[in-house]
């Protein structure tokens, strides 16, 4: 048995849809792995742990997503370090 998350991103002209499939029994593995990531976020970059990034925003450098504002190189780094991990 899987989780299966599925989220989508349009626009006025193309919509976007990804999904997230984790096998049931790595899901707690993962959430745990996932609140370390946050967690490291917060302790380096002072970033709130219950803000829900979304990339455009998260990219494109809008939004108070900590105590402190965050570089858009910094918010690059951030991402492309989620991505990897």
């Amino acid at each position: 048995m899987h989780l299966v998350y599925v989220d989508d991103s349009k626009d006025n002209r193309i919509a976007c849809f990804s999904a997230l499939i984790v096998p049931i029994d790595a899901w707690n593995d993962c959430l745990l792995h996932l609140n370390d990531l946050r967690k490291i976020l917060q302790k380096t970059d002072e970033i709130y742990l219950r803000k829900e990034f979304h990339s455009t925003e998260w990219l494109g450098n809008k939004g108070i997503v900590g105590k402190h504002r965050v570089s858009i190189e910094r918010r690059a780094s951030i991402y492309n370090w989620l991505l990897a991990g």
